[in-house]
């Protein structure tokens, strides 16, 4: 983890919460606060936004963009409106129906492909101080869907009219028994600043109660030790983001490499959590199908396969104008060589045919190797999953 350049906060009342208080004192009990540093400098977050922005483009690459600079800039605030939403999917394409949590925003690790680069309008490593809000607005979104299981009523839901006519017959016999399944990943990796921030915690022993949750930790780090001494870790899975170690060398800059993450998660399986893995975004690479076998079956020695709650599997894709932000920052990365087209979404993916047999082979290798561990595809039309994987989504997982 990077000593931060600068900690900021939106007011002298940010201080007051014990969020604040915490994050601060274990900045200092790690050494990463800035070298100079005195006490928070109180920003307007909006014109701070705009000046990195401004900023930005005199920067050497790959510190170019607004994005990149945020990252050295821890800001804590306050947010007084929702932190739970359903995952927004995409137009036309299944979603998991997955819950998110957005806590954090920004990362600290720096992948070449990585979306945010697209969509953050504050690029600040923002922290939301107000804990019990959001643990409040979770507990009574877990709480509703109890009471919707105790009564028969929850449902599925996707995103898009084709997505719900392709699911809505087989789910519905199911809904009784799906879990919701919560994450905090969206805007930020679960677990890069967990230590420091001690979210993690919180939230899972606030979750706790609730039978029919499980609370996903998505990551792409090693940090997990932190978390060892929760008083249950049945109902929270560890997800970890994985590619083969070449590219996770060449294009996942400042993760954990490919081998810690596989010893973090067999770390976790011992202790008791659950564990997922996605291989999302899949690269089409030299000898690709060499490295993702290899990946699979290094991860299924090292980690049981009674502990995988699920795999799912996506291809690259990214909203158009990434393609020139990532080659100015880092112009020598071949993620965009391969040909690609836009779909009804909006985001450029590669060509169907490709990413049919990229996910048919990936799904084959866990079928041969793990044959009960769940796989599904995100992000996808209902043909891929069809000719990919045979069938559609048929449980709550």
């Amino acid at each position: 983890m990077k000593r931060f350049s600068r900690i900021t906060i939106s007011g002298p009342e940010i201080l007051e919460y014990p969020a604040a208080r915490r994050i601060l004192e274990n900045l200092r009990r790690y050494d990463l606060l800035p070298y100079d540093y005195a006490k928070p400098e109180i920003i307007d977050a909006a014109a701070e936004s705009q000046r990195l922005a401004f900023k930005a483009p005199r920067m050497a690459a790959p510190r170019n963009h607004a994005v990149a600079l945020g990252k050295e800039v821890l800001h804590l605030t306050t947010h007084a409106g929702a932190f739970t939403k359903q995952c927004p999917g995409t137009n036309h394409m299944l979603c998991c129906q997955y819950h998110v949590i957005n806590m954090v925003s920004n990362c600290p690790f720096d992948c070449s492909y990585c979306y945010l680069q697209t969509y953050l309008n504050q690029p600040m490593t923002t922290f939301y101080v107000n804990e019990d809000d959001v643990i409040s607005q979770v507990r009574e979104l877990c709480a509703r869907h109890e009471a919707a299981l105790a009564t028969g009523l929850a449902g599925v839901s996707a995103a898009g009219a084709a997505g719900r006519a392709a699911v809505a017959g087989a789910a519905t016999s199911k809904a009784a028994k799906r879990p919701l399944r919560i994450g905090t990943g969206e805007l930020s990796d679960s677990l890069a600043l967990d230590p420091i921030t001690g979210f993690s915690s919180r939230l899972a022993e606030a979750l706790a109660e609730f039978p029919n949750v499980r609370l996903e930790l998505k990551t792409k780090s090693k940090n997990v030790e932190h978390l060892m001494g929760l008083s249950r870790k049945d109902h929270v899975v560890i997800g970890w983001s994985m590619n083969p170690p070449a590219i996770i060398d060449a294009e996942e800059h400042g993760t954990a490499r490919f081998s810690e993450r596989v010893r973090a998660a067999a770390l976790a399986a011992e202790a008791g959590f659950g564990i997922a893995f996605h291989f999302d975004p899949m690269i089409h690479a030299e000898g690709w199908q060499d490295l993702y076998r290899d990946s699979v079956k290094t991860l299924l020695e090292r980690v049981p396969h009674e502990a995988i709650r699920w795999v799912s599997i996506g291809g690259l894709r990214y909203q158009p104008r990434l393609k020139s932000i990532a080659l100015k920052r880092r112009s020598n990365t071949p993620l965009f060589a391969e040909d690609s087209v836009t779909g009804e979404d909006g985001k450029v993916r590669y060509l169907r045919g490709k990413r049919t047999e990229m996910f048919q082979f990936m799904n084959k290798c866990f079928g041969e190797l793990a044959p009960g561990v769940y796989t599904y595809l995100c992000m996808e039309s209902v043909p891929v999953w069809e000719k990919a994987l045979g069938r559609m989504p048929e449980r709550g997982f």
